[in-house]
């Protein structure tokens, strides 16, 4: 459950220096149909591309595809079944559903040359993938998908390199207006990718801070801590190489 999340409308012009903004995620109807609406609107008037929610089940699941200079890149945004989740009637978001999705992304790869999923999923606090959410990951990565990225456990998780694919199982946080005494809540990474046809997406994790000075501010970290958070974050993803995770 949690809060109920939402901004004032005005600030929308804060995102317009995006080309396209991921939907979906366990929030995404705290303010119910009609506020998932309001939110597509304001999108679409200021032109910026959305993916992983709609007013129903099809418009929620359809990818966008983003023209890179000759390299198209597909995007698909899924999300963990909550009280979020679109219907062939309802708004929503698009389900982490394998069936549905394998149909999604072989028919995604016919049209473009990478495909990249924004995974709204995983354990709350916690820096490694449940066995599950990794076979799933694995399975789409084998399929089709070149990048994965997961949110939703607010903390910086490991990543790992599956066959040409990259999963990263926790980008922290970017920006989270919340007061609490958790360590790792104001720290979260931006992942930097270079596409190259006929190569596996190289990616480069660039260490953020969304408290600066006492201000709300997501800014780029470097030096001690931007070491120590990058240092952290690849002992997490040598511990997933080398541990066995139990069901």
């Amino acid at each position: 459950m949690g809060p109920n999340l939402g901004h004032i409308s005005k600030h929308a012009d804060a995102l317009q220096d995006f080309d396209l903004i991921g939907l979906g995620n366990n929030h995404i109807l705290d303010h119910g149909e009609e506020g998932l609406a309001h939110t597509i609107n304001l999108l679409d008037n200021a032109n910026i591309q959305h993916v992983g929610a709609g007013k129903n089940l099809n418009e929620a699941g359809a990818p966008k595809i983003v023209n890179l200079g000759d390299i198209k890149i597909g995007f698909i945004n899924w999300c963990h079944r909550e009280f979020c989740i679109a219907t062939d009637d309802s708004a929503g978001a698009f389900p982490i559903d394998i069936i549905k999705g394998t149909k999604i992304i072989k028919d995604l790869k016919l049209k473009c040359d990478f495909i990249v999923l924004f995974y709204h999923g995983g354990i709350e606090h916690f820096a490694y993938p449940s066995p599950r959410q990794r076979e799933i990951c694995h399975y789409l990565s084998s399929i089709g998908v070149d990048l994965i990225t997961c949110q939703h456990s607010h903390i910086i998780g490991a990543s790992e390199t599956y066959g040409d694919s990259f999963i990263l199982y926790g980008q922290g946080n970017y920006l989270f207006e919340s007061d609490t005494n958790l360590p790792h809540w104001n720290k979260g990474l931006m992942l930097e990718a270079d596409f190259e046809l006929g190569k596996p997406v190289k990616v480069n994790m660039i260490p953020i801070s969304n408290r600066h000075k006492n201000v709300i501010k997501p800014v780029i970290v470097d030096g001690v801590l931007g070491h120590k958070l990058l240092q952290s974050q690849m002992e997490l993803s040598e511990n997933l190489l080398t541990s066995k995770l139990i069901e």
